[in-house]
């Protein structure tokens, strides 16, 4: 019993007491299953995702302010690329592979390229940044290992930046 009140009047403050907790527990769980920041945030990597996949064509390969052109492709399924690269010095064509993981609340937009198993921490990693104009693709990553802070590609740069466009025949799904 608390000290100076009657039995009666613990067992209101208990009641009022349990009423409360009631009450947030039911509003805590409404707020999580409805919780629009946590669904726009969940949303906008799932349609950062759906804008990427498909089939890229390289239009521009640009290395330390020079074009090196190209018509590369490189396809993108969630968390994972694909470069078809070539044709090679006999004609055949090579693919690289990677897992790849993105940031689309990064300013600017950041895509991880790791060997399959590895992690965007191992010193392998290319962490790219990435960004839509209009129907092309663009990616820079530095030479230095660093992530870029913009896009560029320009003569001591010591940057990369590939231009891609949908392969036309590779329309994205609506989101």
């Amino acid at each position: 019993m608390f000290r100076g009140q009657s039995l009666s009047g613990a067992k209101t403050l208990i009641v009022v007491v349990a009423s409360c907790l009631a009450v947030a527990v039911v509003v805590a769980q409404d707020s999580k299953k409805d919780h629009p920041v946590a669904d726009a945030k969940s949303d906008s990597l799932e349609t950062e995702w759906q804008r990427l996949v498909g089939t890229w064509v390289q239009k521009s390969y640009v290395i330390d302010g020079r074009e090196l052109g190209g018509e590369d492709k490189v396809t993108f399924s969630k968390k994972k690329l694909s470069m078809k690269i070539g044709p090679g010095k006999f004609g055949e064509y090579g693919v690289l592979e990677y897992e790849i993981e993105i940031d689309p609340k990064a300013d600017p937009k950041v895509l991880w390229e790791m060997e399959p198993g590895g992690n965007k921490n191992d010193r392998t990693t290319i962490t790219n940044i990435y960004r839509f104009r209009g129907e092309s693709l663009e990616l820079c990553w530095s030479l230095q290992g660093k992530r870029p802070t913009k896009f560029d590609a320009s003569k001591g740069s010591k940057q990369v930046l590939i231009t891609l466009e949908r392969e036309k025949t590779d329309k994205p799904k609506p989101p």
